[in-house]
């Protein structure tokens, strides 16, 4: 069976080993060592670092995202929570992919 392809891949928690700026508003807020904090990696590989206030609008916009993709292949109700990670099953459908 093909591995499941991961949607997020660019996207990790951290714990900085060292100061970090965090890029939505680098003026006011700063990473500490020892902080947790989101990376996101860019096409180029370039990280940008979010602290913890500034990740959370961010994940909030990830999780509506993941939402309405499944909401639009019906595998879900829009504002629900997505499946379970290992729950692959897709309603009526059999383990073969026909219908029942």
């Amino acid at each position: 069976m093909p591995a499941i392809r991961k949607l997020l891949r660019h996207a990790k928690i951290e714990t900085a080993g060292g100061k970090r700026k965090c890029h939505r508003k680098q003026d006011e807020h700063k990473i500490l060592k020892g902080d947790a904090c989101l990376v996101i990696r860019d096409a180029d590989g370039r990280a940008k670092n979010y602290c913890v206030e500034c990740a959370l609008p961010i994940l909030d916009q990830a999780r509506d995202d993941l939402n309405a993709l499944a909401a639009e292949l019906g595998l879900n109700e829009p504002g629900s929570v997505a499946p379970s990670a290992g729950s692959h099953h897709v309603r009526g459908s059999t383990a073969a992919g026909r219908e029942p």
